[in-house]
């Protein structure tokens, strides 16, 4: 049927295709498309015309985000904090005093009288809960750069019994050297002493270095 004044137009959708060199992706990626098309004036269906084009399944590019390393906590020869192979700054001793208290802890709960006991050397100044809380937010700020001033803790957390570190034992030298030094414990229990001196000597690797 001819498209006469204010007739609708007839409307139809080519199947989808590829069209190379979109720019919506990487060079030689390719984007799903349909043509949508009317008949001519002439009301021949047989001559059709492109009125544009629409996307269908855009197929976007991001470049996969670079993984970053795991925190890295020292404690064996010196309080030190590592990420990506850059050393953190942790400030000065008392902060370094507070994680240290944390490490010993082992992931349990630390009581802020347990901390302060050990960051002020048994003798805490008069505001000295206080002085703590604002070490923890620093400290907080190193280990969790990401973190907003609202949002969850993820690495120094705080529950009903204190203050704990929340990292996988791989990430703490001296947890680390514990777990190795039980295991080789176990080896040479089962009478294979040259597989027990290797065990144990990457649990002393880190006092070490």
């Amino acid at each position: 049927m001819a498209a006469g004044h204010g007739a609708v137009p007839q409307l139809r959708r080519l199947p989808a295709q590829h069209q190379p060199g979109d720019p919506a992706g990487p060079p030689g990626a390719a984007r799903l498309t349909g043509r949508i098309i009317r008949a001519d004036d002439s009301g021949d269906p047989d001559h059709l015309r492109g009125v544009g084009t629409c996307p269908i399944l855009p197929c976007p590019w991001r470049p996969s985000p670079r993984r970053r390393a795991p925190l890295q906590l020292s404690v064996l020869g010196g309080v030190r904090t590592r990420r990506d192979g850059e050393d953190l700054a942790l400030g000065g001793p008392r902060p370094r005093a507070l994680l240290a208290a944390l490490v010993v802890a082992a992931g349990r709960p630390a009581t802020e009288d347990l901390l302060i006991d050990a960051v002020w050397d048994g003798e805490p100044a008069p505001a000295a809960k206080q002085a703590l809380h604002t070490y923890v937010a620093r400290l907080r700020a190193v280990l969790e750069p990401g973190r907003t001033a609202r949002g969850a803790a993820t690495v120094l957390v705080r529950g009903s019994g204190g203050y704990s570190l929340a990292v996988r034992p791989g990430q703490v030298d001296v947890w680390a050297g514990r777990e190795l030094a039980a295991r080789g414990a176990a080896v040479l229990a089962r009478r294979r002493p040259h597989e027990a001196v290797s065990v144990l000597d990457l649990a002393l690797r880190p006092a070490r270095t």
